[in-house]
């Protein structure tokens, strides 16, 4: 700064471009199913719990919590998340809030904030409340629709009140304020009051809204005001501080809208997933006209690493049967001289009618009885005035328990729908590929970002599973992926057992916190992974070097050392030259998004050699920090990397067209992956040499 000695406004004309800084590039995007949250629209997070406040827990059909979970576990720090799933089925669940006044109608509609099953298990409570109270001043005379109060504190324009009558209490009216005078202390209302006087007493009218969720109180919103006009307005508020329901006030009824008498209560119902449906398109969508999925993390320049993982969920059905205990029958019981009752019924499918054969109904007895083609069932042998729990069960439906009054004829006759559960199909295997390329489409065309592809896995023994895994890794050859093998076992905290699950999240997080600790020139490579139990095929030396050579990254297990990742290939093919390899290639993107971002300042500069210098100082100064961080081989500058910048890169008639070229070579580390040891014996000393 230079040194001002006279007083008054001075002008100093700052740098024109930023100090050179590498981009940042562990950032992860993931997309794929979960509990709940907004679909297709990337939300960006920086811990696991923001993930379970935005998209809910884990899903025993789904990976995405898991490898969000992992990623998070094994050092990553910043990640954007797409829900997947059917838009057009997807449905929000809701409930409505009756009006005050009898045969009005709803007054507000209580809608879960994002589509899905989950939002079937909240309630809402609307209990009365007040913000205000005051009694009327008997000394001021004053117009018939005003009112003189001992307090406007809390009473404000829009608020409705409740005018109570000092002889006889019973006699109320509700009115709203329109005006509040705070100096005079006067409320001026909608319409003249017909109340006796003095003393009336005035309370604001609000309303407290609760939302439960499987029965207890997760949310609590007080002092609601029934009109939109006031500062406190429910639909406002709701819509602005909940983080689970949405309020909507609904026309064609009585006012005020808000119920005075007393609590009410409402369940939501109607939510649906919208998996069963779900396709490929929904899950890559397309730039520009799909906006869906893959798609949208387009836009977000952030996203340095991408992982699908639920492209490999496969078809899954989840039946958690209920545990039902059969009463033991006292053979000393005398109901047993009488005639035994039976439980029978059909069970069909709630959507179609069609009748169900093979679900299973118990009463607590084991075996069940299985519905035959008609989807009848019988479960005889019941005591008269028993009241007994029957579960009904099938793969691919929701299970269902029925309490029975054995007493009731009705009650013993049953018909049963059961509904079909709203699980995603799972993806043919040419479904995956075609989304696993566009994935990586999208890397080559924006040229910053990577992804972490996941292999489905099938049945079999090892050697068919690498044979598989090598098969899979055959349709892709691509510079911006990597491929892992074999799938993780860890402990689900859904079952508290073991669970497969694919490997991309917890390499994620592993590439994040190498970026993050060493730089992206460092291999992600020969790290502990965390959070995992477990591999699902062991993996020696033999098989590795079938995946190596291949192009496929082994997760191997070492005695005292832990799971580790122990490749860092890429799905390039082998005359790529050092772009095998992960660091390069993410180190070269990132090389370029640095440049596009950090040089736009030159943009319309005068195209003379004081630019040039400033570009090639910009441009030597970001290699350079580079290469003394490790990032390029060489001992000397001039040995790692080469900045141009002059005359001989931009030619007159190059200039001319308004055009400034500038040439940038760097030379890259390359990880060691053979280390070999040479020992020697010779007649008085040991030699141990590196080659």
């Amino acid at each position: 700064m230079p040194t001002l000695l006279t007083p008054g406004v001075s002008f100093e004309r700052g740098p024109r471009s930023l100090p050179p800084v590498l981009q940042r590039t562990d950032v992860a995007g993931f997309v794929g199913i979960a509990e709940r949250g907004p679909l297709h629209r990337p939300q960006r997070l920086t811990s696991w719990r923001e993930f379970q406040d935005t998209f809910g827990g884990f899903l025993p059909h789904a990976h995405l919590a898991y490898v969000v979970h992992a990623f998070f576990e094994n050092g990553g720090r910043v990640g954007w998340v797409v829900r997947i799933a059917d838009a057009e089925a997807a449905r929000a669940a809701s409930a409505t809030i009756p009006d005050a006044e009898p045969g009005a109608g709803p007054a507000y509609r209580v809608r879960a904030r994002s589509p899905g099953l989950w939002g079937n298990r909240l309630a809402v409570t609307v209990l009365p409340a007040r913000r205000a109270v005051a009694r009327q001043d008997p000394g001021v005379t004053v117009p018939a629709d005003r009112l003189v109060v001992s307090s406007v504190a809390g009473f404000e324009p829009g608020s409705w009140v409740l005018v109570t009558g000092a002889p006889d209490p019973e006699a109320r009216r509700r009115r709203r304020v329109e005006e509040v005078d705070v100096v005079c202390g006067v409320l001026r209302l909608d319409q003249p009051l017909d109340l006796p006087g003095p003393g009336l007493a005035v309370e604001s009218v609000e309303f407290t809204l609760l939302v439960l969720d499987s029965g207890q109180v997760v949310e609590r919103l007080p002092d609601l005001a029934p009109d939109g006009r006031s500062t406190r307005d429910a639909v406002s508020l709701v819509t602005r501080q909940s983080r689970l329901v949405t309020l909507e006030r609904l026309e064609g009824h009585t006012f005020p809208r808000a119920p005075w008498g007393g609590a009410l209560e409402g369940r939501l119902g109607g939510g649906v997933d919208g998996l069963r449906s779900l396709t490929v398109l929904d899950a890559v969508g397309l730039p520009g006209i799909e906006h869906t999925g893959l798609a949208t993390l387009d836009e977000i320049d952030e996203v340095a690493i991408l992982c699908m993982p639920d492209l490999v969920a496969g078809p899954l059905r989840v039946r958690a049967r209920r545990a039902v205990q059969r009463t033991p029958i006292d053979p000393c019981d005398p109901r047993l001289e009488g005639e035994l009752e039976e439980v029978a019924g059909t069970v069909r499918d709630a959507e179609t009618g069609a009748a169900l054969a093979g679900v299973a109904v118990t009463d607590g007895r084991e075996p069940p009885e299985l519905t035959d083609e008609s989807g009848a069932f019988s479960l005889p042998g019941q005591l008269p005035g028993a009241t007994i729990d029957v579960v009904l069960y099938r793969e691919g439906y929701e299970e269902l328990v029925l309490r029975v009054n054995v007493d009731d004829p009705a009650a013993r006759t049953l018909d049963v729908p059961l509904t079909p559960q709203d699980l995603p199909p799972g993806l043919a295997r040419e479904d995956i590929v075609h989304a696993q390329q566009a994935a990586i489409a999208q890397c080559e065309q924006r040229r910053d970002r990577f992804c972490l592809l996941d292999a489905p896995i099938r049945a079999g023994d090892a050697r068919s599973q690498i044979s598989d895994v090598l098969g899979w890794r055959a349709q892709f050859s691509t510079a911006f992926a990597a491929l892992y093998y074999p799938w993780l076992i860890v402990t689900d905290p859904l079952t508290a057992g073991s669970r497969p699950m694919p490997p991309s999240g917890h390499l994620a997080g592993l590439y994040a916190a190498t970026d993050l600790a060493e730089g992206v020139f460092r291999p992600p490579a020969n790290r502990e992974l965390r959070w995992v139990d477990d591999l699902l095929d062991d993996i020696g030396d033999a098989e590795q070097g079938l995946l190596n050579s291949a192009g496929v990254n082994a997760l191997r297990a070492f005695p005292g050392r832990g799971i580790r990742a122990f490749g860092a290939r890429t799905l390039a093919p082998p005359d790529a030259g050092p772009l095998i390899y992960v660091n390069v290639r993410r180190l070269l993107s990132a090389l370029e998004e640095s440049i596009l971002d950090g040089l736009q300042w030159a943009v319309f500069e005068p195209n003379d050699e004081g630019l040039r210098a400033g570009v090639r100082l910009w441009l030597t100064g970001l290699a350079d920090g580079l290469w003394r961080r490790g990032a390029f081989v060489g001992d000397r500058p001039d040995a790692a990397y080469d900045v141009r910048c002059d005359a001989t890169t931009t030619p007159a008639e190059e200039a001319a067209n308004g055009r400034l070229i500038a040439e940038v070579a760097v030379a890259p580390t390359v990880p060691y992956e053979f280390v070999l040891v040479r020992l020697g014996i010779t007649a008085d000393e040991l030699q141990v040499s590196e080659v």
